[in-house]
This record gives structure tokens, C-alpha cells and sequence, in this order.
């Protein structure tokens, strides 16, 4: 599985998306459960432009890891850049951060989420 994980990496240095998603789905054969190789394969199809396909792999990573609030951040950024607002962005980062409470500094810091530190569910979970 490494190997194909190894090649998916070095075809997404070169954004050769295409290339990067076959290798992530070889990977995939090995470790059908696995939500980071889930979450590759959303941003893969996010590059190539295959928005549904990929909400649909981030939203199955956030099942295959339901104490790992990364899936939930990368479902999260997914969504706010294909502008869903506060009210759907907001309750995903808290469940982020009730999952994994390391994010909150990187939540805090992160400058395209800024309008959403206000918002109470979010504040009371990064707090």
C-alpha cells in the first residue's frame, strides 16, 4: 500500500491529479477503511474538477474516522470554499474540535476562516 501512497504523492507534486487519484484507489484495495487515503482521493477529485465525487469521499472519510476530527477540518474547508456559510461550516469545525482539540489552534490561525470564529458553537469548542 505504501508504495502506491509513495506514488500518489509524487504524482500530486507535479498535479498530475489524474495520475494521483489511480494511485490513491490501488492504495485503496489494501485498505478499504482508511480516511486519510478517503480524504486524498476528495482533494484528487476536487482538482479534477469532480466537486460531487468528491464531497462524497470527504463525507465517507468523516465516517471511516468518527474520532479524528482531520476528516471533519478537510469536509469543513471542502464546504466553505464551494461557499456553504456559518451555519453549515460552523457546527462541522466544533465537531473538529471536540474530535481532535489540537485544531483549534490551527482553526484560529487559519486566515479563511476567520468570519466563523464568532459564531458560538464554534467559540464555545475553541475555547
Amino acid at each position: 500500500m505504501e508504495g502506491w501512497v509513495h506514488l500518489a504523492d509524487l504524482a500530486a507534486g507535479e498535479q498530475r491529479w489524474t495520475e494521483a487519484l489511480s494511485c490513491t484507489l490501488e492504495a485503496a484495495r489494501f485498505a478499504p477503511t482508511s480516511a486519510r487515503l478517503m480524504s486524498n482521493r476528495g482533494f484528487f477529485l476536487e482538482r479534477l474538477g469532480r466537486l460531487d465525487d468528491a464531497l462524497a469521499a470527504y463525507e465517507c472519510a468523516t465516517r471511516l474516522a468518527p474520532h479524528d476530527g482531520e476528516a471533519d477540518l478537510e469536509l469543513a474547508l471542502f464546504l466553505l470554499m464551494r461557499g456553504q456559510g456559518p451555519d453549515v461550516v460552523g457546527p462541522i469545525l466544533a465537531q473538529a474540535v471536540r474530535k481532535t482539540p489540537e485544531l483549534a489552534s490551527d482553526i484560529e490561525n487559519d486566515p479563511t476562516l476567520a468570519d466563523l470564529h464568532e459564531l458560538p458553537l464554534l467559540r464555545k469548542a475553541l475555547d
